[in-house]
């Protein structure tokens, strides 16, 4: 076992082979640690444990490494419960790979779940939403009274996370399961002084902001609330007396009434539903019907309040809820705050979120508003966003950018609404025609909704169009460039699709595939898209992605294109070597077990979607014929080893599905090429499990019967055509 073990260590220092052999080796050799190390085993103790820290380390920040090696990097990086560590590998919550996000996730809550730093990785993983499941559990695993409260701080500090916080509640929280039960536990067990602040503090948040969240559907807030209500007995005194005491003019202490009306249907009960209704109806006669409308809520959830209120004439009975008419409803809500931001033509001022608000609730805002606020509206679009806005003159500034991963930026106001106000246009039938540069010249500050929304408006683009994007993405010195340069990629993508050229583009793509400032993943969606728009004779392209291009993800993409455009021999004999390895590999991997939960491994992936193979069944002629007949031939060597036959299976079906898709894709679909492949299945039939071939071989036979008669027939109408010329 020791002689074993220091092979391992050997093997994991040995750099020699393809970058795919290393890969493999580091994963296989990586995973075997991680598991020794979780198993507190003495071969990987002491001394051992220090020779792995800092190599682990650079596997898991290794841009070269796949995510398996990360993966298993951060599994038996956890095992040191070395907070320091976490900031060591951080960069891998932004990784392409949501498996390494997750496996960093769980990484930092099983280092320290109470940890503040810890705490903080969890909440941009949130915030980010780049891993909320994983993040969500990491808060369950706080197991002390100092988490609690960095957990309850946060929330009470960041809007952003409290908001992203609640809003992922129902996938976690339903009728039958409440996971957040975890840790609304926890806060109770600790409850102090301090931490009721903090939960009021967070009530006092939401509710006095009604953008926020849907509160009366927050399970988490109406916990948070009965327990506050448990340990302050007279908080429902205390919110309303808190609005009554408030400098708020009688308009706005209205407003926080209603937006309160979820958390004191909560809060009320038989011994304070009386001093509640006569508190509430001093403040206006409104706020009075408010608090009738919170005990008529209580109507099916706490009956014992409605009853007593009715009883002592707080309200009169009613049969159905719906015969309560609210003079403040939600509806009135929404018009009425659409009208502030819309302001007057007086008071000559507006909030440019007017546009995006209007966007969200167009239907019940036209249903309500009037001509003068239409007019008004669309007044401001015109001038004060299509006319006066100018994409060009936006400046990005980004603080930090490390291997092509933003972490801060600034950005020019304009930038986040432009967007918003070009929909509204649409929405309110504007022609767009004479702002269609404006809108070509935003893309490089579109996100996803913005890009769509370009794309729906530019039906029709020329390479002129884009002089200018492509002048700011071309220059190395800018900020722009390294912005979001796949709103470039997404939008040429789509454009060639429809038929533009855009032959302009093709530079702009080719220096984005060279430029290792930017994320591996932009470089590959670039080499990817580049590669649908150009043909063989671009040698330039050709050229450029022989070269190595700095991560895994772009040079697989670059060897795709060097086989399905160019047909580059190297690459074709390459990629055929590397899928007779990833064979080998697969004998090495044990089957898992149906229904339960496994790390995916490269050759599931690889069987499933077949993306080595894919670029092999677009090369179109049949000069590697007998190079595709060696991997039947190397299907058939497979099946005779009887060792390890139900995964090997899955593997030959792999080969053989490759094998068909090259001869499928010939141009030239010549019917000698079925009968070499009915001679070697001929020859083969003795193998156990050949004979399935013959089913595949059957569709491949029809395809070129069926092609044979087409081309027959337009030779024949060929030959018509001639006589009576």
């Amino acid at each position: 076992q020791k002689d074993d073990y220091e092979k391992l260590k050997t093997d994991i220092q040995n750099d020699n082979g393809t970058k795919s052999d290393i890969l493999v080796r580091r994963g296989i050799i990586v995973d075997i640690v991680a598991r020794l190390m979780k198993n507190n085993s003495s071969l990987t103790a002491g001394s051992e444990k220090d020779w792995w820290k800092e190599r682990l380390v650079n596997f898991a920040n290794n841009n070269d490494e796949n995510g398996v090696v990360q993966r298993h990097s951060l599994v038996a990086l956890a095992t040191y419960h070395d907070t320091k560590l976490i900031s060591q590998v951080s960069g891998c919550l932004n990784h392409q790979d949501s498996l390494v996000r997750e496996a960093f996730i769980q990484f930092c809550y099983e280092t320290d779940p109470n940890n503040e730093t810890v705490i903080e990785m969890l909440i941009k993983g949130i915030i980010k939403e780049k891993t909320d499941i994983y993040s969500r559990h990491g808060f369950y695993q706080i197991t002390s009274k100092e988490g609690i409260k960095i957990f309850l701080k946060h929330l009470v500090n960041n809007p952003d996370f409290l908001k992203k916080f609640l809003d992922k509640e129902s996938i976690f929280n339903s009728k039958d399961k409440n996971g957040d039960e975890v840790i609304i536990k926890k806060i109770e067990k600790f409850i102090d002084a301090e931490i009721i602040e903090w939960l009021k503090q967070i009530i006092k948040n939401l509710f006095e902001r009604n953008d926020i969240h849907d509160q009366k559907r927050s399970y988490f807030l109406k916990k948070l609330a009965t327990i506050i209500e448990r340990k302050c007995s007279g908080y429902i005194f205390e919110l309303v007396e808190g609005i009554k005491k408030s400098d708020e003019d009688k308009e706005r202490k209205e407003r926080l009434v209603y937006n309160y009306i979820a958390l004191f249907s909560w809060l009320i009960t038989t011994e304070n539903v009386t001093g509640f209704h006569k508190q509430l109806s001093g403040i206006s006669e409104r706020c009075g019907r408010f608090a009738d409308q919170v005990i008529y809520g209580t109507r099916y959830e706490n009956e014992s309040v409605y009853k007593l209120a009715v009883e002592k004439r707080l309200v009169t009975k009613i049969e159905n809820l719906s015969d309560y008419q609210q003079d403040y409803d939600r509806d009135g809500e929404v018009v009425k705050e659409f009208r502030r931001q819309l302001g007057t033509d007086r008071e000559k001022k507006y909030f440019p979120s007017v546009f995006e608000f209007f966007n969200q609730n167009e239907k019940l805002i036209i249903s309500k508003w009037t001509k003068q606020e239409k007019e008004r509206l669309r007044k401001l679009v015109i001038d004060e966003g299509l006319e006066k806005i100018e994409p060009r003159n936006i400046v990005v500034k980004i603080q930090k950018n490390e291997g092509g991963r933003i972490n801060q930026y600034n950005i020019s106001t304009i930038a986040s609404y432009f967007g918003h106000v070009i929909r509204t246009a649409k929405h309110l039938g504007i022609e767009l025609e004479e702002y269609r540069q404006k809108i070509v010249d935003f893309l490089p500050f579109a996100y996803s909704e913005d890009r769509q929304m370009i794309r729906e408006t530019i039906d029709q683009i020329k390479d002129k169009d884009l002089i200018w994007v492509n002048k700011v993405y071309m220059d190395k010195t800018g900020d722009i460039r390294y912005f979001l340069p796949d709103s470039y990629i997404y939008l040429v993508r789509n454009y060639w699709e429809k038929g533009y050229k855009l032959n302009s583009a093709r530079r702009v793509l080719l220096s984005f595939i060279t430029d290792k400032e930017l994320s591996s993943q932009d470089r590959k969606y670039a080499v990817e898209t580049l590669g649908r728009s150009i043909g063989s004779e671009n040698l330039e392209v050709r050229d450029e992605i022989k070269k190595d291009l700095g991560s895994v993800e772009a040079n697989k993409a670059a060897t795709d294109v060097l086989i399905a455009v160019f047909k580059n021999e190297e690459a074709i004999k390459g990629r055929i070597k590397q899928i007779k390895k990833w064979a080998k590999e697969a004998g090495k991997y044990k089957l898992p077990e149906i229904d339960v939960e496994h790390w995916v491994s490269h050759v599931e992936l690889e069987t499933d979607g077949m993306s080595l193979a894919q670029p092999l069944m677009k090369i179109g002629n049949d000069k590697y014929k007998n190079d595709f007949i060696d991997l039947l031939n190397y299907s058939a060597k497979i099946l005779k080893d009887k060792k390890r036959k139900d995964v090997l299976w899955t593997y030959v079906n792999y080969l053989w599905k490759t094998v068909v898709g090259y001869f499928n894709g010939l141009e030239n679909k010549d019917f000698g090429i079925i009968r070499e492949l009915e001679n070697w299945l001929d020859e083969n039939r003795s193998i156990d499990k050949v004979n399935w071939f013959e089913g595949r071989l059957n569709t491949l036979r029809q395809v070129y019967i069926e092609e044979g008669s087409r081309k027959n027939i337009e030779d024949a109408l060929r030959i018509a055509g001639g006589q009576y010329d």
